[in-house]
Order: C-alpha cells, then sequence, then structure tokens
C-alpha cells in the first residue's frame, strides 16, 4: 500500500514539473505519442560593416530652363563638396528626375497652371567606411548656407557576412533544442530518439535588446550594432 502511494507521489510530482515546463517554456510542446517537438533559439550581436547613405537636392523656379540650370549649379556645389570628402564622382549613382507643381484657385483646388518646375537630384553611396558614411550624413547639411536645399537620409548599416553566420546560428539553435528535449525527458524513464522533422524559422536581425518580431523576419538598418536571432523547430522520438 505505501509502494503505491509512493508511485502515485512521484507521478503526480513529475506530471506538476512537465506541465510547469510547459507553461515556462511554451516553445516546449508534446505533438503526439512517442515524439516530442521543441523550439531552440539563439542570438548573437554583431557590428555592422558596411552602410550606405542617399541624400536629395532640389531646385525650383517657374521658368522649366531656369530650373535646370540651378540644378546643374546645385549639383556642382555638392559634387565639390563630395570631392572635398574624399569620394570620387564614379561612386556616386546619380539620378535627375523634374516634376511640377501646379497652381491653386481660389478654392483651394489643384488647376491645370503650372506655378514651378521642380528638379531633383539624388545621389546614393555605399561603402565599408561607417564612419565616413556618418560624417557625410551630418555634414552635408552645411550646405544650406550655401543656398543648396538638401534633404540627407539617416544611414542603413548592414552586415555583409550575413549568411555565413546563418549557417551558424541554425547549427546552434539545433543543439538548444536537442538539450531542452533532453531535459524535458530527464528522469522519466524515457530516452530522445532520432529526428523526425525540423523546420527553420524567419531570422530577426534587430537592435539590440528589442523585442521587435515579424512572421516575414525583420531586418533592422537603422543601427550600427545589431542582434541577429534564429528559432528552429525540431521534432524528436521518444524512446
Amino acid at each position: 500500500m505505501k509502494k503505491t502511494v509512493f508511485l502515485s507521489v512521484i507521478l503526480i510530482c513529475l506530471s506538476t514539473i512537465v506541465c510547469a515546463l510547459i507553461l515556462v517554456k511554451p516553445s516546449i510542446l508534446f505533438r503526439n505519442e512517442g515524439s516530442i517537438r521543441v523550439k531552440g533559439s539563439v542570438s548573437k550581436i554583431v557590428q555592422s560593416d558596411r552602410a550606405s547613405w542617399r541624400a536629395d537636392v532640389q531646385a525650383a523656379d517657374p521658368i522649366a530652363s531656369k530650373a535646370y540650370d540651378k540644378i546643374q549649379e546645385s549639383k556642382k556645389v555638392l559634387f565639390d563638396f563630395l570631392k572635398e570628402q574624399g569620394l570620387s564622382v564614379k561612386d556616386l549613382s546619380p539620378t535627375i528626375t523634374l516634376s511640377q507643381i501646379y497652381k491653386r484657385n481660389d478654392k483651394g483646388y489643384t488647376t491645370d497652371e503650372i506655378s514651378s518646375y521642380v528638379y531633383t537630384l539624388s545621389i546614393s553611396y555605399r561603402s565599408d567606411d561607417i564612419v565616413l558614411i556618418e560624417k557625410l550624413s551630418n555634414d552635408v547639411a552645411s550646405l544650406v548656407q550655401k543656398g543648396i536645399s538638401v534633404n540627407s537620409y539617416p544611414p542603413q548599416y548592414f552586415y555583409s557576412k550575413l549568411e555565413e553566420l546563418k549557417l551558424e546560428l541554425m547549427a546552434k539553435a539545433s543543439e538548444n533544442a536537442k538539450e531542452r528535449a533532453k531535459l524535458l525527458v530527464l528522469g522519466s524513464g524515457a530516452k530522445l530518439g532520432k529526428v523526425v522533422s525540423a523546420s527553420q524559422g524567419v531570422f530577426q536581425i534587430t537592435k539590440p535588446l528589442s523585442n521587435e518580431i515579424s512572421d516575414y523576419g525583420v531586418y533592422d538598418t537603422s543601427s550600427v550594432e545589431k542582434q541577429i536571432t534564429c528559432v528552429v523547430t525540431i521534432q524528436f522520438a521518444v524512446e
């Protein structure tokens, strides 16, 4: 009788532990009898090693030809500034577009009459020199003092060895899943068997300590330092 009571207490304790694990770690799930499905995850902090920068310069005038002359003058001032920073014109990707601003009538509705022609010069630049990119982004605003209408966009930062890192993180996430599965079956008398199925989740590339996630994956380009998280789901046989 005592032995039966003792065994019952052990079974109740084991059941309580398993339920607690499932509640505390919802990444551990029983899929069906004889197998267990576990999510493994791993994160790593990396420093971006490449950056890109973009800026727009605009010139407007009621006469199209004068607006064009103005944008060419602005282009010369901008390119002289960039050369002073050590850039070569061939490293840039300049484009010029034309748009129109239409007059409005007394009721505020847009008319067919053009009030001014606007030329926009857009440039973009990529470099491994992140310090240079940041300097360009900040210093180009000084051209306003020379009468240049310039809009500098925040730099975007990238990690060029991402594909190599993904393989490393997948291997570590798989090991993490295996360790979690081992802990779950530990003490139950069962033994972890072969892998039944495995799937890879999307990679989340975020700012460090960010809780931002997406079903399609996140790729934050606003921060130099990035946290890359990999999640895998593995189903193990339980013997």
